[in-house]
């Protein structure tokens, strides 16, 4: 069996690491010919066991999907795993007759699962990659414009040992992990660290995946900034051995697919604290037994529960226990592994038993704006997009009501 993985980037945040991890698993569980493709890279130093890489070094402009789709044909592959890949949407369609095409649906958002129904005719399967979003794909296609294979396969990850840890009996440390961005809650700090200190409370806060002014004089104003670390964007093992130096992570976001850094952070001991909607969070821990979900936007509660673990020693050591068990038994790389092969296994059953539509010939060189990003807010510069984005994150129902629609 030959399989093909579909990335942006080797750089591409989550959707990369995700993907990393999953090419490793099913190459050593199957022993399969499998292939890791970032499209837009001109050259990588990535090495992965067993595992191929390759560099296309697409652009993004409009024969990019036929130069992709003329490399495609030439691999002969059963299955193609495509995740995130909106430049080489217009090859779909075209896709070899004998390829299984999986669409691995790593956000939530409508701009990213509209791919499902923009090209249902064409595709074989949708993997998501939480329960949540499996539900939402499965009311917006209706059988008789997608019958293909429709399922969640939860991300997982090769855990490094678990470490021991130490608390810091004078000071509780809280860890922040992801795109310092108002669409992952950082808004959210200096208000929480101000109530904190207000209770008479001593913490220190990692930030880890970069730096904003703003942020930064919000803290000021707070009179906190010497709480905080800015770690700017790590290497991968070195978000682990922060987490292992951690005790609460806070995952303020109003938008959450899944949550890597939430695992990765868990596995750790790292207790995680976010709010209580539909995203992965809620499916990756138990509240109050692996970690806590508080209802969107009351952040005083946070405020309360940091308070109790700080006076609770006990509990937080207990909890820090169970969260790194949680993910360890159920989203490891083995774990995960035999999900994916298993999913890729029906899915091209259904496949060679009723195959999907493919056109003839190759895909029109026409703009590209897969992910319905309207023209007019294409063209603003990014930081007029920060502070619209800046404005809506201010009210944590507002935003995550209209980023979850």
């Amino acid at each position: 069996m030959k399989i093909i993985f579909l990335i942006p980037s080797f750089s591409a945040g989550g959707v990369a690491q995700a993907s990393i991890y999953a090419a490793r698993a099913v190459a050593e569980l199957t022993g399969w010919h499998v292939t890791l493709v970032a499209l837009h890279d001109r050259t990588t130093s990535m090495r992965i066991q067993d595992v191929r890489t390759v560099a296309l070094g697409l652009g993004v402009d409009s024969p990019a999907a036929e130069h992709f789709l003329t490399w495609l044909l030439g691999e002969h592959a059963d299955i193609v795993i495509s995740s995130d890949v909106s430049v080489v949407e217009p090859a779909f369609p075209y896709f070899p007759r004998s390829a299984c095409h999986i669409v691995h649906l790593h956000d939530s958002g409508r701009r990213y699962r509209s791919v499902v129904s923009r090209y249902a005719q064409f595709i074989d399967g949708v993997m998501c990659v939480a329960s949540h979003m499996e539900e939402i794909i499965r009311k917006e296609t209706s059988p008789d414009k997608f019958s293909g294979t429709i399922g969640t396969v939860y991300n997982g990850a090769a855990f490094p040992d678990v470490p021991d840890r130490v608390l810091n009996e004078r000071e509780l440390r809280l860890i922040f992990i992801g795109r310092v961005d108002p669409l992952k809650g950082i808004d959210d700090l200096p208000p929480l660290l101000r109530q904190l200190k207000k209770r008479g409370r001593r913490v220190h806060l990692s930030i880890v995946g970069g730096f904003d002014d703003k942020l930064f004089q919000s803290f000021k104003r707070a009179n906190v900034e010497s709480w905080i670390s800015w770690h700017g964007q790590v290497p991968h093992e070195k978000c682990y051995s922060l987490c292992a130096a951690s005790d609460i992570l806070l995952v303020p976001s109003r938008h959450e697919a899944f949550g890597m850094g939430t695992i990765e952070a868990m596995s750790m001991g790292c207790v995680p604290i976010g709010y209580n909607f539909a995203a992965g969070h809620r499916e990756i821990l138990e509240h109050g037994h692996s970690g806590y979900l508080l209802p969107v936007g009351k952040l005083h509660l946070w405020t309360d529960l940091i308070c109790y673990l700080d006076d609770r020693r006990d509990v937080l050591i207990s909890v820090s226990r169970t969260a790194s068990i949680r993910v360890r038994n159920n989203f490891g790389l083995e774990v995960m592994g035999r999900a994916l092969v298993s999913f890729l296994n029906d899915a091209y059953g259904e496949f060679l038993a009723s195959p999907h539509c493919r056109l003839p010939g190759v895909p029109s060189r026409q703009p590209v704006n897969a992910l319905g990003i309207s023209s007019a807010y294409r063209m603003l510069p990014a930081s007029l997009k920060r502070r619209i984005r800046r404005a809506i994150c201010a009210s944590p129902s507002l935003s995550i009501y209209l980023l979850n629609r």
